[in-house]
């Protein structure tokens, strides 16, 4: 059985939660899944943004590390994920 109410965690790793894409796809897969099936963390690279900032107000966690750039960012990953 799956901690969190029998529930899979789900962890979303992104560079940035901005107005583009990648971000709106994001958002839109973590608010219209199955709530009682999946629980899903985001955490953005760069600051959390205003997708973030929506999510959080949906109620997904959402953390931004703050790395400055993509490129701090990735170099930074094994660091980060190491933190969770």
């Amino acid at each position: 059985m799956y901690p969190n109410g029998g529930r899979i965690s789900v962890l979303h790793i992104i560079s940035g939660l901005g107005f583009g894409g990648a971000e709106r796809m994001l958002q839109k897969l973590v608010l219209h899944s199955d709530a009682t099936r999946f629980r899903h963390e985001v955490v953005s690279l760069r600051e959390v943004g205003p997708i973030g900032e929506e999510l959080l107000a949906s109620g997904i966690p959402v953390i931004g590390l703050g790395f400055p750039s993509l490129a701090a960012g990735i170099g930074s990953l094994g660091a980060a994920l190491k933190a969770i």
